[in-house]
């Protein structure tokens, strides 16, 4: 409650939303946090009984630093440092739209294993969504193994990350022909990048 009132006096009702590695740890350290989280707007907050509903707005994707402990009105509170997480600038292939469609096909199959994805979310997919937000949103609402989503989130390629829900959802099994389209296009990809951040640096 008092980062949420530093935020709303303080910081333009902005805060940094990270996930616990283990929830029963009350004051968590940076140690224990996700260090890839979410820079969100408060748009509301609401008192019932003692519990606080949050209305919030997704607004950058952010990479969590040095977490410390703080106070505000007299409240413990935790104050961080974050920059924005380095997405790497990719043109999408029909390969990896086509998995998009493949893995919106599972998705939308009520006979299968993954139906339990909130339809309202499901519903959201089928509207049309850029595939970066496709892997953000079944990033979070997807249920799979906690590793499996930290590596998802911390996945700055969005064409492997594509690459690795269709792996999730279809127990491991791919194309050696889309396996190998992908990987070189990240390859690629990531030498551009290294390219571009050496002649920044000159």
């Amino acid at each position: 409650i008092s980062a949420l009132n530093k935020a709303q006096d303080l910081f333009e009702s902005k805060i940094v939303i990270v996930s616990q590695k283990e929830i029963g740890i009350n004051e968590p350290t940076e140690q224990d946090v996700i260090s890839v989280g979410t820079l969100r707007q408060i748009n509301a907050v609401q008192e019932i009984n003692g519990i606080f509903r949050i209305r919030v707005t997704g607004v950058e994707r952010v990479i969590v630093k040095n977490i410390h402990k703080s106070s505000y009105l007299s409240k413990p509170s935790f104050d961080c440092e974050y920059e924005l997480f380095p997405m790497i600038k990719e043109e999408i292939s029909a390969q990896t739209e086509k998995m998009v469609k493949d893995i919106m096909a599972t998705l939308s199959n009520p006979e299968t294993a993954v139906s339990s994805l909130p339809r309202p979310i499901i519903y959201r997919l089928e509207k049309g969504v850029s595939v970066e937000d496709f892997t953000n949103i079944i990033s979070k609402y997807l249920d799979m193994p906690f590793e499996k989503r930290v590596d998802l989130i911390s996945d700055s390629s969005i064409s492997s990350r594509v690459k690795k829900l269709s792996l999730l959802l279809t127990n491991g099994k791919v194309s050696e022909e889309v396996e190998r389209d992908i990987n070189r296009q990240i390859n690629e990809k990531n030498k551009q990048a290294q390219r571009e951040y050496v002649l920044r640096e000159k």
